[in-house]
């Protein structure tokens, strides 16, 4: 038995010696931790299920119980050890993923951060571009933030510009200043829509015309914390509208201008054939619609052709150009029409006058053109006289001829007076009128 107590005596010394070994390696770990259990209570745990399976163990495999005991013991201290040794192991292994975790978070920021950077310089890039910069106004301090743009856009630089709520406000037109502040009023106020126009003065003198939008940021109480918002730049834009629009106007004036020469005659500056036509349509509806009387008297100039002979076209331009200046002096009615009908015949349109107006009209007209007294060596009379025709579309006088038709009975009329002389008026019909002289 006493190679079995020498043994014992050594497994006893070489576990104590294990042990020792094992816990001066865990006291040297700085960790008290592992897996949120304290190092005291899995020490523990580990020696208590170290005893009782080294116990079961030598008990089964030797028999003997004292023999059993030291084993078990042995056994014991010999798995604690490994426990204990696993520790120092395990905190290193913890090190290095904590190690590994932390570079791949700060490779992670590093991306991140150039990632912000780069959205950065693209958001200058595209202020820049676009001519726009952001702002922001903190509460309730108003402490104010301009972007590059802002400054760009006000054309001032932050080493020569600190900004300031007030400055800026000063920076505007006199007379936008009061929008200005008033929409940072109503921003304050808690009205969440933030946007003006107005116009920036720059140190130069030069008049920026800007567009600012923002939105108002609250806090979890509902109070306004700050205003976030962009400054555009839309002078470009305005210019161009403004050019656009000039074009525009003169572009219809000059549609205008060709429309009145393209209904205009050239020669007296009466409106012309065309011109006639149009408002003759128009005014035949209307007398036929509403039961209105509307008359014509058509008017051309005697001998004409003998006095371009004689004269020379020159002057009987001339001559054309003075008549029909007396006779559109002589309808002076808002509503009468004077126009050229074709060579030296004029006509002239007269919504609501009945025959007598006409022929009043009519009348005058002759008499204005031989007080005139245009020398006319071809003419009986010695001057240029004219001959007139009249026609009038009456309600109720049965069914209602065309606007044709008005023409041509002024037409015949003209011819009556000429067969009946020259220088006088004829009314249409023939049978109910008489012919005047003047």
């Amino acid at each position: 038995m006493i190679w079995q107590t020498g043994l014992a005596e050594l497994i006893r010394t070489c576990a104590y010696a294990l042990l020792a070994i094992s816990l001066a390696r865990l006291f040297q770990e700085r960790q008290t931790a592992m897996l949120g259990a304290k190092r005291w209570l899995i020490v523990v745990l580990l020696a208590g299920m170290a005893v009782l399976q080294a116990g079961l163990l030598g008990v089964w495999r030797f028999g003997s119980p004292a023999l059993a005991h030291d084993v078990g013991l042995f056994a014991a201290l010999c798995l604690l050890a490994v426990s204990l040794s696993l520790w120092p192991f395990l905190n290193y292994v913890k090190r290095r993923l904590n190690l590994t975790l932390d570079e791949q978070i700060r490779r992670r920021l590093r991306l991140a951060e150039a990632r912000a950077a780069e959205a950065r310089h693209w958001l200058l890039m595209a202020e820049e571009v676009a001519n726009v910069g952001h702002w922001r106004i903190g509460f309730p301090d108003h402490q104010l933030f301009w972007s590059d743009g802002i400054y760009r856009i006000h054309g001032l630089s932050r080493s020569a510009f600190t900004p300031d709520l007030e400055m800026s406000i000063d920076r505007y037109h006199p007379d936008d200043r009061q929008i200005v502040t008033q929409a940072i009023e109503r921003a304050a106020a808690g009205k969440p829509k933030y946007e003006f126009s107005a116009r920036l003065i720059r140190p130069d003198g030069e008049i920026r015309h800007v567009l600012s939008r923002g939105v108002v940021q609250f806090s979890e109480t509902g109070a306004v914390i700050s205003i976030f918002g962009v400054l555009l730049d839309l002078t470009e834009q305005k210019v161009t509208e403004d050019r656009l629009r000039a074009a525009n106007l003169a572009a219809a004036t000059a549609n205008r201008a060709l429309q009145e020469l393209a209904l205009a005659d050239s020669l007296t500056g009466l409106p012309n054939r065309r011109h006639f036509d149009a408002a003759l349509g128009v005014e035949f509806r209307r007398a036929v619609r509403d039961g209105i009387t509307l008359g014509l008297v058509m008017v051309d100039l005697d001998h004409f052709k003998p006095f371009n002979d004689i004269y020379g076209h020159p002057a009987g331009d001339e001559c054309l150009r003075k008549v029909a200046a007396a006779i559109a002096a002589a309808a002076r009615r808002p509503g009468d029409l004077v126009a050229r009908y074709g060579g030296e015949e004029i006509v002239v349109l007269l919504p609501r006058t009945n025959l007598a107006g006409a022929k009043a009209l009519a009348a005058r007209i002759a008499a204005v053109v031989h007080e005139l007294n245009i020398s006319h060596l071809g003419s009986p009379e010695g001057r240029v006289t004219a001959s007139c025709g009249v026609a009038v579309l009456a309600p109720g006088e049965g069914p209602a001829p065309s606007a044709i038709e008005l023409v041509e009975r002024a037409d015949r009329a003209l011819y009556a007076a000429k067969d009946a002389g020259r220088n006088r008026v004829a009314c249409h019909p023939i049978g109910e009128s008489e012919a005047a002289d003047h």
